[in-house]
């Protein structure tokens, strides 16, 4: 294992556990707005302001289709998919 690759293999790495854990506050905020548990809650300040930016994008481009915010889905399912299509190559390309 070269140097190169392990460094390589580390971003990689660190870029995927920065995904899931937008990943985890997503999910996360979608679960606390059916419970509603107050603005005020340290915690819900947090995954906030994780999860906001990940989402503004999309919702400028769907709008709630009858109430109901689809873009914590799309969200999600971006991540998961740069994670298999990016991340994933990259990491088997690392360990070569």
């Amino acid at each position: 294992v070269s140097y190169l690759g392990l460094l390589i293999y580390s971003i990689a790495d660190l870029v995927s556990l920065f995904l899931s854990i937008f990943l985890i506050a997503i999910l996360i905020q979608v679960i606390l707005s059916w419970i509603n548990p107050g603005i005020y809650n340290p915690v819900i300040g947090l995954v906030n302001t994780l999860a906001t930016p990940a989402l503004r994008p999309i919702q400028k481009l769907i709008p709630p289709i009858g109430g109901i915010d689809l873009s914590p889905l799309f969200a999600m399912l971006m991540i998961m998919v740069a994670k298999m299509l990016i991340i994933s190559p990259i990491m088997n390309l690392a360990n070569q």
